[in-house]
Order: C-alpha cells, then sequence, then structure tokens
C-alpha cells in the first residue's frame, strides 16, 4: 500500500477511533452517579420513521435521539444504551476497502473496551444492494464505576464504488451483551434492512 493511501487509511481509523469512543461514552452514562446503570430491555414494537441523511435514509424507532455531526450521524435510544452510527467519509475510487475499513474501525473499538473478544459473525453481508465487510466485538466499558459488558458489530463499504465520489461507509451499532440479541432483532435488523443509499 502506498504512503498516501496508508496516510488516508490512518485519518480514517482516527475519525472511527473518535466516533466510537464517543458513542461508547454516550452509551455508558458516564455521568458522575456512583449508582450501578441500569440497561432498558428493548421496547417490544417499536415505531419506526424515516430519516433522510446525506446520500442515504434509514428509518429509526421514533423516541430515539438523533445527533449529526460532519461525517456521522448517530441514533440512540433515551437511555444511551443502544446506540447505530453511520459515519461516512471521502474515499475517492475506493482506494481503502471495506475490509481495511471494517479492520480499522475493530482495531479502533478494541483499543476503546477491556477485555475485547472477537464475535464470531459472517464476514460480508449484503445491505442495501451492496457488499459490506462485517465485524464484531465484545467487551467491557466503565459506567459509572462499574464495567458493563457490551456488544459491537461494524459493517463498511465503498459508495458508489469506484468513482471520483466514493465514501467509505461504516455502520456500527452497539449495545448491552445480555439484551443484545433482544436488541438486535427489535431495534438493528429493522434499521439495517430499511437503509437506503439515495446518492
Amino acid at each position: 500500500m502506498s504512503i498516501f493511501w496508508k496516510g488516508r487509511l490512518q485519518r480514517l481509523l482516527f475519525a472511527s477511533s473518535v466516533l466510537l469512543l464517543t458513542i461508547i461514552l454516550a452509551a455508558c452514562g458516564t455521568s458522575g452517579n456512583s449508582t450501578a446503570p441500569s440497561i432498558p430491555r428493548p421496547a417490544p414494537s417499536p415505531v419506526f420513521q424515516l430519516y433522510a441523511g446525506p446520500g442515504f435514509s434509514i428509518s429509526y424507532p421514533a423516541p430515539w435521539v438523533i445527533r449529526t455531526a460532519k461525517i456521522s450521524v448517530t441514533f440512540s435510544d433515551l437511555s444511551g444504551a443502544y446506540n447505530l452510527l453511520v459515519s461516512f467519509t471521502p474515499d475517492p475510487r475506493g482506494a481503502v476497502t471495506p475490509d481495511q475499513l471494517a479492520e480499522a474501525s475493530l482495531a479502533s473499538t478494541r483499543a476503546s473496551l477491556r477485555n475485547s473478544r472477537t464475535v464470531q459473525v459472517p464476514s460480508t453481508v449484503n445491505l442495501a444492494g451492496t457488499t459490506w465487510s462485517q465485524r464484531a466485538v465484545s467487551g467491557t466499558t466503565l459506567s459509572n464505576g462499574q464495567q458493563i459488558a457490551i456488544e459491537v458489530v461494524i459493517l463498511a463499504t465503498t459508495h458508489p464504488a469506484h468513482t471520483a465520489s466514493t465514501r467509505s461507509v461504516v455502520l456500527t451499532y452497539l449495545g448491552s451483551q445480555s439484551l443484545f440479541n433482544q436488541a438486535q432483532h427489535t431495534y438493528f435488523v429493522p434499521m439495517l434492512q430499511s437503509f437506503k443509499f439515495t446518492a
């Protein structure tokens, strides 16, 4: 890999690190309260509404909070226990591959967790008419003085493929490990199935 593309990958890794650290801290409610955090169960039948972002659309549970930044949009439940992040960075001609992007995001996630462990998932998935590289990890993070176990899934692709306007796109979702399967079924799978590229 050329020095130019190594530098681009390092910038993507740094941006991913900052975004993931922000989400993990938000998910864990880092207030000064010393009581153990309470993780709410996913709502049984959430109502979804549409969000149209820069070049994509996605449906999300109606009461969730949306935070936008220059290169990302984060969707979080009211407790901050369940989060889905859509991040995008310029990647002309797709010089950084989805596998490289997924591995870089995985490395930055591991660095923000204690006792991280790889979670076995298929290495690719099809979503929004595109193949995405997939990685997953579990570990613990500090919340109100308590170590909380969470699980994080990372999906990475480039879109549109091999053009001057290609962007690296990463979808990262996370939640309490003990309720992750329920949250995945209730929140994350419907959100991912609704995701579409609009540009």
